[in-house]
């Protein structure tokens, strides 16, 4: 549908990223808020709500992921999240999604329990060739594709930015990683501040991306999630700067960001 994403009060929220005009290009969408899952209940299996149907469901989990049906940090207007912690909890997808090309956006909703560990948010989990995480201390972001060299982005400073970002534990957060024709990424965070540009080479080189996993990863070396992880979702496609202001706007206005 072409347009932008409709104005809605906080109390309506949004519930369809269609009224986006690059829905078709949602190839994945995990949203935990309106799972039926009892409180502290293991989650095995969520549905893929994106364009790429349901080869990419999750299907499976590493340990003992839970659903918690009001999540931390949100103003107790009682939306669900995935709870993960610490301790080498996955949600699996059942099949590797990759993008077609270096152009993507990512967005994800969650609420970090501290600012002392590492926190993986998505990857490939098996070998991690791919993954996104924010590292201790809230003060750089973390990314890794195509079994590029892994690359850590300052964002506490206003090089390539509009504003010194730092992640604040148990604080609902947005961020949004754009990538470009050529690879270089954009990120922002909560509403459409820009908090990062990068453009090395091995950003840049990157041809994909690779998404397996959700929340963390069985494979060795790298730190597990510790929190709450609440919608995730990629358009295979750079989706603009105006769509990503409107798309921020109404996930913020969903979850209660207000910063």
């Amino acid at each position: 549908m072409v347009g932008g994403i409709s104005a809605e009060t906080p109390a309506q929220m949004y519930t369809d990223l269609s009224l986006l005009s690059n829905y078709e290009d949602l190839d994945i969408w995990f949203d935990f808020s309106n799972l039926t899952y009892g409180e502290n209940a293991i989650i095995t299996s969520v549905a893929n709500k994106g364009q790429g149907g349901s080869d990419y469901n999750i299907d499976s989990n590493e340990g003992t992921p839970q659903y918690m049906s009001t999540t931390p940090g949100i103003g107790g207007n009682g939306l669900g999240s995935a709870y993960f912690d610490g301790s080498d909890e996955v949600l699996d997808m059942a099949g590797d999604y990759v993008t077609t090309g270096k152009p993507m956006t990512l967005f994800i909703v969650f609420s970090k329990a501290d600012t002392t560990n590492d926190y993986l948010l998505v990857s490939s989990d098996d070998s991690a060739t791919d993954y996104i995480r924010s590292a201790a201390g809230g003060d750089s972001i973390t990314f890794k594709g195509n079994n590029e060299a892994a690359v850590t982005i300052a964002v506490d400073d206003t090089a390539n930015s509009t504003v010194a970002y730092s992640l604040t534990a148990l604080t609902m957060t947005l961020w949004v990683l754009r990538r470009n024709a050529d690879g270089e990424l954009s990120i922002y965070a909560n509403n459409f501040n820009k908090i990062a540009f990068k453009d090395n080479a091995a950003i840049k080189a990157a041809a994909t991306f690779k998404l397996g996993a959700i929340g963390g990863t069985t494979s060795g070396s790298l730190a597990d999630t510790r929190g709450n992880i609440c919608e995730v979702g990629i358009y295979d496609a750079d989706i603009g700067a105006a769509n990503t202001s409107l798309l921020m706007d109404s996930l913020c206005k969903k979850w209660g960001i207000t910063i």
